[in-house]
């Protein structure tokens, strides 16, 4: 129940998926629960129940561990695993009946049940592994409790069997401990992997200039000595380019701040296009960008300012059925590894404002 309550307690995600993933992490806690309490059947002369009701339960708290980690990567359940999944079900309902009534072995049951059970942590295990990447500290945690659990399935309930004598008691209490360290580890997992997920997103969105859609002054701050440190390390080249909108205050000026704003949109999705995935596109503040261009000489971003140069220029900001000239002036330069970064960048702010004095729309490179 405190675990259950724990999960109204956690952020909210904003996609419909993400946010059922509490739910079913819920009914994973509940059904867990109900799996532990089927075991005390038996000693209410209710063994039939307690058998089909422990392996039911326990089966389907499996499949619904798969379920969550399903929807906390945000996707669907496709149609055919959820009929898959009510097949299992019933499968394993008909076989503990059947076992259940003409007094099997009982390590024939637990036999099955353990295989039913790693059926769904290994859908999990996979499901989780397939989505690569960076995982997040939750999704670590989720992935060892996915494998803790299916060691004990493989390796723990055999040597289990071989080394102690069974009874009903202590089963019970071994049972009963599982359960406890599954689920208590599966919402710390669970719980981690949402709260990393609201920090990134918090993080992206303080780094994120909110009209553009690129980058702002806190990602420059941030990332400017890691390139540089990086730059240094690896002996590598990186170069800055520094541009502006030409006559941005007149299209405000004439055409309103609202097509001033559809202009910087257009702009920064012109640019962005053309970047690598190393690049870094920013926006320093009114109609002034940088680009960090990481292993680039001076001489593939002076071409690669030039293309931008043209692409802009071939592509005019229409409003009302007219087609306003849009172009941009550039300064780059190369940082040295050696070299203060900062000093190139005034070096390449000096060279923009020297490509605008010139006429604009058009690049003039320096050396830092």
């Amino acid at each position: 129940m405190v675990g259950m309550l724990f999960t109204f307690m956690l952020p909210m995600p904003s996609q419909k998926h993400k946010a059922r993933s509490a739910f079913f992490a819920r009914l994973f806690l509940l059904t867990m629960w109900a799996g532990q309490a089927s075991l005390t059947l038996p000693y209410f002369d209710h063994h039939i129940a307690g058998t089909v009701g422990h392996a039911f339960f326990i089966t389907l708290s499996g499949y619904l561990l798969f379920i969550t980690v399903v929807k906390r990567y945000g996707h669907a359940l496709l149609r055919k695993t959820r009929l898959k999944i009510v097949i299992h079900l019933l499968i394993i309902v008909l076989l503990s009946s059947f076992t259940s009534a003409y007094d099997i072995n009982s390590l024939v049951c637990d036999v099955m049940l353990l295989a039913s059970v790693a059926i769904p942590l290994l859908l999990a295990f996979r499901y989780i592994k397939l989505q690569g990447g960076e995982r997040n500290p939750g999704d670590r945690v989720l992935m060892a409790v996915v494998l803790a659990a299916l060691s004990v399935i493989v390796a723990g309930a055999p040597l289990y069997w071989m080394l102690f004598e069974q009874n009903g008691l202590q089963q019970s209490l071994v049972s009963f401990g599982l359960h406890m360290v599954m689920m208590l580890t599966f919402m710390l997992g669970f719980a981690v992997s949402i709260l990393h997920s609201l920090v990134n997103r918090l993080k992206y969105k303080i780094y994120q200039d909110p009209l553009t859609g690129c980058k702002n002054r806190h990602f420059f701050y941030e990332i400017v000595p890691k390139l540089l440190a990086h730059a240094k390390r690896n002996d590598e080249r990186l170069s800055v380019v520094i541009c502006d909108i030409d006559h941005f205050k007149s299209i405000n000026d004439k055409y309103g701040h609202m097509n001033g704003d559809r202009a910087l949109q257009q702009f920064a999705k012109t640019v962005s296009a053309e970047l690598r995935d190393e690049d870094s596109l920013i926006r320093m503040g009114g109609e002034e960008f940088l680009i960090l261009s990481p292993k680039s000489d001076v001489k593939q971003a002076e071409a690669f300012a030039e293309r931008l140069r043209s692409k802009i220029e071939a592509k005019p900001l229409t409003v009302a059925d007219t087609n306003i000239s849009l172009t941009a002036s550039f300064g780059v330069v190369e940082v040295h590894s050696n070299s203060d970064i900062y000093h190139g960048l005034k070096a390449a702010d000096s060279a923009m404002y020297k490509a605008k004095s010139a006429g604009r729309n058009q690049v003039i490179t320096v050396n830092a």
